[in-house]
């Protein structure tokens, strides 16, 4: 079967490499080169593609393609050849497109990496010390922070520690790699696929330089400068929106409606896509049987954990430096609480935090673990009382239910909404768990729906029919997506889309909506 798919994914693959011979053609001879980031996301690709063509158009740049990382893999690397010389490889997608050519990262001299690695890491005393990280003038705290957490799967870091030294001299390596590329050539332009961990590191020399940097995806599309140097978009939500006509906005507060119903009727939308949530609603109404909640008179707490290595500064820095100090806070101020405290991870994250929720229980004694597999719908017809985050989606899931929701912090996606409450600091925060039937929200549904059309209905999607269907029937990041793009494929959409990304490449916004 496995053959089979590969065999099929082939020639879906050549294919799609015809068919964007057809479509691209090659109008640029000058010196200045549009760099795209080289992945396996295929649905990426088809984005790519169009962006990189406008964009060798508009300043006149050959198009080169890179690989965001070293390849500290022999093993890895060897495959990425054997897949070139087999004819089975993305190079030949980007090819298709126009690249001519691919950068692939080499190390620095040791000698000079390891005198500059010496003045980083004698700098660092404790963690936080990691976000004031700059080279050349470019910092890059989060970047590191993020991406050592994510490379070794660890839930916090320890400076002194042999692997976090080898990631940050590796980390520095790379940094001036990029460097000395961008010092080297005239770049008009950049594209890549995310804007945290290491792929980050040539969005933020681009800014710095000047440079139009945009990162990309099939359901997404950012135009970053150094206001704007993440995905974090969301407090323009509510500015953007009143921007809107007036027949427009109450159309979107429906369709937000529409969307966040079918939500807690259990089915899939857009959402699931986006920020990768699980196929069933957490809020899908079941038959309980046992109690959850402790039948007493205290007030109950609900930490809503994240995975501890994922990206704590995916939306910008908040109160912590990452989700452990962030439940060790909280566990500390649990021991001396009248408050019930419970603890709950989303159900597909729980296994591999296993360890380290085994540490905290150990630890705080006054924390009680919720089973992965009890719904949110049983906690609040139990009647928890309050929700604390960081940046969940469940931000929007209680508030919804007029349970209030803290975060730790102002970089989450509802901080342009008062339906939940954005702590400013340390002290703000233990006053408002403290007191929090006393902070004021505004449960209005009205910004809810708003939110919702903001978040997952208003951007930019590559296929027009996203927000209807395949809410994860096709892996998007297969070959399987050629197919889906080739067959919808015809002038009409060809030019529309052309059309609507140049609009957005020559406009100063940084956000792609949606195609009319």
């Amino acid at each position: 079967m496995l053959m089979v798919l590969k065999v099929k994914n082939f020639f879906l693959l050549w294919k799609y490499y015809f068919h964007n011979k057809k479509n691209f053609k090659k109008t640029s001879n000058g010196d200045s080169i549009v760099l795209v980031e080289n992945n396996a996301l295929c649905d990426s690709h088809i984005v790519y593609s169009y962006l990189s063509n406008i964009l060798s158009q508009k300043y006149n740049s050959k198009i080169y393609s890179y690989n965001p990382n070293f390849f500290n893999n022999t093993f890895r690397k060897l495959i990425f050849y054997i897949k070139i010389f087999i004819l089975f490889s993305y190079r030949y997608i980007y090819f298709s497109f126009g690249v001519e050519k691919n950068i692939i990262p080499k190390h620095n001299n040791k000698n000079e990496i390891e005198k500059k690695f010496n003045e980083v890491k004698n700098k660092l005393k404790s963690n936080n010390d990691i976000y004031d990280i700059n080279l050349k003038d470019v910092n890059v705290g989060d970047l590191v922070y993020d991406g050592f957490l994510r490379k070794y799967d660890l839930p916090t870091i320890n400076i002194n520690s042999k692997i976090f030294e080898e990631y940050l001299r590796d980390f520095i390596d790379l940094f001036y790699f990029w460097f000395d590329f961008f010092s080297n050539h005239k770049i008009s332009s950049v594209i890549a696929s995310h804007t945290v961990y290491e792929f980050g590191i040539v969005l933020r020399l681009a800014i710095k330089n000047k440079i139009k940097a945009y990162s990309a995806g099939s359901f997404f599309i950012f135009s970053h400068d150094e206001k704007n140097n993440s995905i974090f978009d969301m407090p323009y939500f509510s500015e953007e929106f009143q921007k809107l006509d007036e027949k427009t906005r109450i159309k979107s507060i429906l369709q937000g409606k529409k969307f966040i119903e079918r939500k807690f009727a259990g089915e899939k939308t857009i959402e699931n896509k986006v920020t990768a949530l699980p196929g069933e609603s957490p809020l899908k109404t079941k038959n309980f049987t046992d109690k959850v909640l402790r039948i007493n008179k205290k007030k109950k707490i609900l930490i809503a954990a994240h995975h501890f290595s994922d990206a704590p500064n995916a939306f910008g820095r908040n109160i912590f430096n990452d989700f452990y100090d962030w439940v060790d806070f909280l566990g500390k101020k649990s021991s001396n609480s009248e408050y019930d405290w419970y603890i709950k991870f989303h159900p597909l994250e729980y296994d591999s935090n296993k360890d380290t929720i085994k540490f905290f229980l150990k630890k705080y004694p006054t924390l009680k673990l919720i089973d992965k597999n009890i719904t949110h719908s049983q906690l609040i017809s139990e009647k928890i009382n309050v929700i604390l985050t960081v940046y969940g989606t469940i931000g929007l899931e209680y508030a919804y239910f007029n349970i209030p929701v803290i975060n730790a912090g102002s970089a989450n996606p509802h901080c342009s909404y008062n339906f939940n409450y954005h702590a400013k600091n340390i002290d703000d925060y233990n006053y408002a768990i403290d007191n929090f039937e006393k902070i004021k929200l505004n449960y209005d549904k009205k910004y809810i729906y708003e939110y919702f059309y903001m978040r997952y209905l208003h951007g930019f999607y590559l296929f027009p029919d996203e927000l209807e269907n395949d809410y994860g029937n096709i892996d998007y990041q297969s070959c399987l997506i050629y197919r889906k793009w080739m067959n919808i494929h015809n002038e009409k959409l060809n030019i529309k889309l052309r059309d609507h990304i140049k609009s957005f490449v020559d406009s100063s916004s940084f956000r792609c909506v949606k195609i009319k």
